[in-house]
């Protein structure tokens, strides 16, 4: 969600990002932004890597194609 959206790392130290998820989820323990951006978004890179690497072996004749859309 925060690459998808551009939101900050930082965001999850904020004072009402925090009170947000204490009452969504009382038991859950948000992580830093240094641990978010660290550990996790390094293991979900390599998840999205082997996800494309098995999409790329179980392919035949793939054609990749560059689109610039302009916004």
């Amino acid at each position: 969600m925060f690459v998808c959206c551009g939101i900050p790392f930082s965001v999850v130290e904020h004072p009402f990002f925090i009170e947000m998820f204490k009452k969504a989820c009382p038991s859950y323990t948000l992580p830093s932004r240094d641990i978010l951006s660290g550990i996790m978004l390094s293991h979900l890179a390599v998840k999205i890597e082997d996800k494309i690497d098995t999409i790329f072996k179980n392919t035949t004749n793939l054609t990749l194609v560059d689109l610039l859309i302009y916004k």
